[in-house]
């Protein structure tokens, strides 16, 4: 009988292993230092709609759910030396934005400006060190609207093949275009629906932030089944975190990713 069980069990878990596992992005986690201080930040300051979710405080109305959630361990932030996970929010005129933030006492990264394939841009911090990007577009016509909105989300790599092989050829998200190369890459969902961006810039070193460090972004995917995800993870040898609700684990520069079982 136990011989039985055992030949059941492993043929389960050679089929979870077979099925292809439809990873998708659903959105952001920020680290911070007291997440009362980042919701007021983050509404008062920047404009953005907040609510509870999931016992913790999130921004919605946006393109994707951010997730704020209280860091355990302050970790120096070395921007922009390393790879990172990183947020873009956008405005109607840029400059008058950066002196009402800067009115604000927001930290702005005023040698960083620069122009990008779609307009210009900025980096800024927010109150618990986590940085940002601020961008006006300017290469197509997004209407005209005040406050800030989300743009998008995505990782900043030293090596764009080496980030190919994992988001797209091991997670399985596809190319949007390759118009940006080889400053970047948009990546899109199985769906075609847009997830998020690679960044290229030489010479990053490794993120080096620990699990529930801040300051700190991380991407947030999407899964059906996530014992078929653990399955695969473990079929491929990719070290992965079993976490209560969630599998943890890290990308070839550090970054941490969260797979969730269908979040909603």
């Amino acid at each position: 009988m136990k011989a039985v069980f055992f030949i059941v069990t492993v043929l389960l878990s050679m089929q979870l292993m077979s099925q292809e596992v439809d990873f998708r992005f659903f959105g952001l986690k920020i680290f911070v230092e007291d997440t009362s201080a980042a919701r007021k930040f983050y509404s008062k300051s920047l404009g953005f709609k907040m609510k509870d979710s999931l016992g913790f405080p999130i921004i919605t109305g946006e393109a994707f759910p951010i997730f704020f959630e209280k860091g355990k361990v302050h970790h120096e932030s070395d921007y922009p030396e390393s790879s990172r996970t990183g947020l873009v929010v956008y405005v109607d005129k840029l400059l008058p934005e950066i002196d009402r933030l800067r009115d604000k006492n927001v930290k702005i990264y005023d040698k960083l400006l620069e122009r990008n394939g779609v307009g210009i841009a900025i980096p800024f911090e927010d109150n618990s060190g986590n940085v940002l990007g601020l961008m006006e577009v300017q290469v197509f016509d997004v209407g005209r609207f005040s406050g800030l909105k989300v743009y998008n989300c995505g990782v900043t790599i030293s090596d764009m093949d080496k980030a190919l092989g994992f988001y797209r050829d091991f997670l399985g998200f596809k190319e949007w275009s390759r118009n940006y190369l080889p400053a970047a890459i948009p990546l899109k969902n199985v769906d075609s629906s847009f997830a998020f961006m690679i960044h290229y810039e030489k010479g990053r070193n490794d993120n080096t932030s620990g699990y529930g460090d801040f300051p700190q972004m991380r991407l947030m995917f999407s899964v059906i089944d996530l014992e078929q995800a653990e399955a695969y993870f473990m079929q491929k040898g990719h070290k992965v975190y079993k976490l209560k609700d969630f599998i943890l684990l890290q990308d070839p520069f550090g970054n941490w990713i969260e797979v969730h079982s269908n979040i909603n």
